[in-house]
């Protein structure tokens, strides 16, 4: 399992890499989590970049998903936004997501 929190030196730069190696990752993020990354246009903004063998766990009363699909870097991220505050997250169309 990787721990939001290991990884908050990716995180503060606005990226979680989960595709580090070949294991199955698990990350479980929250909005204060997202919070800790630098505005980005007046917005929080965290981009999560995996394999289909990693998933992410949200909590559903602070995260909405849209429609809407982003490429970049060669990858399809799926759009995130909060509730509430500007804050979104990227992921990757590859990571397993579960809104809890």
């Amino acid at each position: 399992i990787v721990d939001a929190w290991l990884q908050m030196g990716e995180a503060l730069s606005g990226q979680v890499d989960l595709t580090m190696n070949s294991a199955a990752n698990a990350l479980k993020l929250t909005l204060a989590d997202v919070l800790f990354t630098p505005l980005e246009n007046g917005e929080h903004k965290l981009t999560v970049t995996g394999d289909a063998n990693d998933s992410l766990v949200l909590n559903a009363s602070e995260w909405v998903k849209t429609d809407s699909v982003v490429v970049t870097n060669g990858h399809d991220y799926a759009v995130y936004n909060s509730y509430g505050v500007a804050a979104q997250l990227l992921v990757d169309l590859h990571v397993q997501v579960t809104m809890a």
